[in-house]
């Protein structure tokens, strides 16, 4: 993985320590794709459809929200 620029990694240092205040460990937050086992731990289709989605969606507002961010002064 590439290294963030600084403006980046003060964002993403930001999430963690968000997501850090709300119950997850860093081990969860350790792997940040849809690899990491602790996702893969339901058998149930439709809460894997609905983690799935999520994941996308998130991907997809951070691309969005990256592309504003370069856009404004």
């Amino acid at each position: 993985m590439r290294q963030l620029t600084e403006r980046f990694q003060r964002l993403f240092n930001w999430t963690k320590e968000r997501a850090t205040r709300q119950g997850f460990t860093e081990e969860e937050l350790s792997v940040i794709n849809l690899s990491n086992p602790a996702f893969k731990t339901t058998k149930s289709s439709r809460i894997w459809r609905f983690i799935s989605l999520a994941y996308y969606l998130g991907k997809l507002d951070g691309i969005r929200y990256c592309d504003e961010m370069e856009k404004t002064k």
